[in-house]
């Protein structure tokens, strides 16, 4: 039997090369802002850790993920019309004008990128996406949770904000927040624990982190929140991270693993609210685009197809 200890000697097939996805710009990318959030409000909750959310504002993403064609987004952009019960709470609260300031511009940004839309099959993202009243208060609610969960708080205590601009400071933010590969004897007690159907899928490393959630939106921010228990992943859903937002960039499942003595980034497209697509290559372009920002950074890429779903993903990528 094989021991999966040294699973990573197993051949990684080369992303394939297609000439949909640019290649990355010779000059540098531009040093990264990032900002984490600390939310003591989950401690107890969280195993008495802090829970953090993270923020991380990316350039370029207009350069891989453009789009030369038009896109109809006449079901999505009227949702963001102006509604009475929005008006109030723009006019009563300073910082919920200025989300909708910026949601407003990553719409104007959207019109000419690759982007996401919202799954129209599950009944309860129906109703949330709706044009109904019930479907507002909804939304309402949601980015109500956003603006808590990402506030820095009374004289900024619950933010921190930084710089970076290498792969492995990107690294040393996310093993702060439990982005830390375990030793052998853990990823074996870890990997008997998991779904065995679920890892097999994600095709998961032997020597992993705990998962991630990210999305990325159109202005380039890039959320990424711990999704490794029930109350992170109830934290960290797309839909939240994205502040009901009915079209993102991209969004999925991350984590890190140890391959030799090099440490990948392995993202995926895992949401259930986005069902990201990759008939442009669009996980091409999001390998790239992190490649590019976070230099030296080694990302692998990957599609998770859940169970049941196996014909739908032939139908969608034939």
């Amino acid at each position: 039997m094989e021991n999966p200890i040294f699973e990573y000697t197993k051949v990684i097939k080369p992303l394939k090369v297609n000439s949909k996805c640019p290649p990355k710009p010779s000059e540098a990318a531009p040093r990264i802002r990032y900002k984490t959030y600390r939310n003591d409000n989950f401690t107890i909750a969280n195993h008495l850790e802090t829970y953090q959310v993270h923020t991380f504002h990316l350039d370029g993403v207009n350069h891989f993920f453009s789009h030369s064609i038009e896109l109809d987004k006449s079901e999505t952009s009227s949702l963001d019309k102006i509604s009475i019960l929005r008006s109030i709470c723009m006019t009563l609260c300073l910082r919920y004008r200025e989300q909708r300031v910026a949601v407003k511009i990553r719409h104007e940004l959207a019109q000419n990128l690759i982007v996401q839309t919202y799954n129209k099959k599950p009944e309860f993202i129906q109703k949330l996406f709706s044009k109904t009243i019930e479907g507002e208060a909804l939304r309402t609610s949601v980015r109500a949770m956003h603006r808590s969960l990402y506030s820095p708080g009374l004289f900024r205590r619950k933010r921190r904000a930084c710089y970076m601009t290498t792969g492995q400071e990107f690294i040393n933010v996310m093993e702060k927040d439990g982005g830390m590969i375990p030793d052998d004897e853990q990823c074996q007690k870890i990997q008997e624990l998991q779904d065995k159907e679920i890892r097999k899928r994600k095709e998961m490393a032997f020597h992993s982190s705990p998962e991630f959630t990210y999305t990325l939106l159109p202005d380039g921010v890039l959320h990424i929140s711990r999704a490794d228990t029930a109350l992170r992943n109830m934290a960290s859903k797309h839909v939240l991270q994205a502040s009901c937002e009915p079209e993102v960039i991209y969004a999925g499942t991350c984590r890190f693993e140890r391959r030799g003595d090099v440490v990948f980034l392995v993202m995926d497209n895992d949401s259930g609210t986005y069902t990201p697509k990759n008939n442009q290559d669009e996980l091409a372009r999001l390998k790239n685009l992190l490649e590019w920002n976070f230099r030296g950074l080694k990302v692998d890429v990957k599609t998770y197809v859940p169970p049941g779903m196996d014909d739908n993903d032939e139908e969608e990528n034939a």
